[in-house]
């Protein structure tokens, strides 16, 4: 199977920030905690990106951002909750919003940027496409997880959140489809 770039499971408090803690060896977000990786130049993308992740959402209130490295109009890309949909962006190419979350259960999110396509799954299913034109625009950012990198309460995850994969090749959808499976929560 291809091994991710990034993959964080929280065996360990290594990356936790603010309020955030362990919790059945899944991270646990009250809406002010967060983990932290330190910007790697190696992280951004030049032609392709997936990220997938579990998360069990207690809460969808405000605008929650899983995965951020970067800002909205700027730099980087992010995966967050908007409207109750699982929002996709990436700089210098485009934003889609697609499928929706439900409270209180575990679901596997993943999206994927490739052959000027974006996509998102949740479960293993593809719940929205998009053709897109442009190159990502590269970002400076450390990788946060559970919050954006403004600080507005608005922006931060209240649930769990777990297996946590950054990869820079587009999985096919077969390949999204058995990554549900092989991690089911």
């Amino acid at each position: 199977p291809l091994e991710p770039l990034v993959r964080l499971s929280f065996e360990d408090d290594a990356h936790l920030a603010g309020l955030a803690q362990l919790a059945n060896n899944s991270l646990a977000l009250g809406g002010r905690g967060w983990a932290e990786l330190p910007p790697q130049s190696e992280w951004d993308p030049d032609h392709a990106l997936t990220l997938a992740l579990w998360v069990k959402m207690d809460s969808l209130d405000g605008m929650p951002v899983l995965i951020c490295k970067g800002a909205w109009q700027q730099s980087g890309y992010f995966l967050q909750i908007y409207n109750k949909q699982v929002r996709f962006y990436l700089a210098g190419v485009d934003t889609l919003d697609a499928g929706r979350v439900k409270v209180g259960k575990w679901q596997h999110i993943a999206a994927t940027f490739g052959f000027n396509q974006m996509r998102i799954y949740i479960n293993g299913e593809q719940v929205g496409r998009k053709r897109v034109t442009g190159r990502p625009r590269p970002s400076a950012t450390p990788l946060l997880i559970g919050r954006y990198g403004a600080g507005d309460e608005v922006y931060f995850v209240r649930g769990l959140m777990d297996d946590i994969r950054i990869y820079l090749v587009p999985l096919t959808p077969s390949e999204v489809h058995e990554l549900y499976k092989q991690t089911v929560h």
